[in-house]
């Protein structure tokens, strides 16, 4: 019978590893993923170590706490599920891109930090969800979202040259230069609407811009 994990996160994560068979240390870890936050932490980092990707056990446990009420196991979820699932796992993709739209940042930002790891090149879905993160109103998540287009748009992808473009006029300098980093990125060489847009930011009235610009 499992033990009750009430303990610290260390000793959680002590007792998954030393646990003599595998399928011993996942049904421990798998409890801990219904323990307390801190427990919890602690499986989710053991679970990847235990669990091969793919396995239905590991994943079922870990996405069931994608809705928990403590954002940091809700960031730690979104975070672990790359390690368990294989690329292009249509349930763990809408899962994550659920979280994009969490109430809280640091868990849409690890949401779409995550899609590229987990969607293939090109996903529509992936692509949307994200491209829909770029109006987010906190400046760290729009400026992940810059970031993650450049991993999952196609090159030429018209929809997300023209929504990093619009990046370029944010009203935060983060995401500005990531917009600058990112269309040679996307855009194909040629392109005139990404040079329109570049050039532009060469006469910005920020340096860091304007030099960024030029490295594009």
């Amino acid at each position: 019978m499992l033990q009750k994990l009430s303990f610290c996160h260390f000793c959680a994560l002590r007792a998954c590893e030393s646990c003599r068979s595998r399928a011993g240390r996942l049904a421990l870890a798998n409890e801990a993923v219904r323990a307390l936050p801190r427990t919890q932490m602690a499986a989710l980092c053991a679970l990847p170590k235990i669990a091969e990707k793919g396995n239905a056990v590991a994943i079922a446990a870990v996405s069931g706490r994608l809705k928990h009420s403590n954002s940091d196991v809700r960031k730690a979820v979104v975070e672990a599920l790359p390690t368990i699932v294989a690329k292009g796992d249509a349930g763990a993709i809408a899962a994550v891109s659920a979280r994009s739209e969490d109430a809280n940042a640091d868990v849409r930002k690890a949401a779409v930090e995550v899609l590229p790891t987990i969607a293939s090149e090109g996903d529509v879905g992936a692509i949307v969800t994200v491209s829909a993160r770029l109006e987010d109103a906190n400046e760290n998540v729009r400026e992940a979202a810059v970031y993650a287009l450049a991993k999952i748009a196609e090159k030429g992808d018209a929809g997300a040259i023209a929504a990093v473009s619009a990046r370029l006029a944010d009203e935060e300098l983060c995401v500005r230069e990531a917009a600058v980093y990112v269309l040679p990125k996307i855009a194909e060489k040629g392109n005139a609407g990404a040079i329109a847009a570049v050039s532009a930011r060469l006469e910005h009235w920020d340096r860091n811009v304007r030099n960024a610009a030029q490295q594009a």
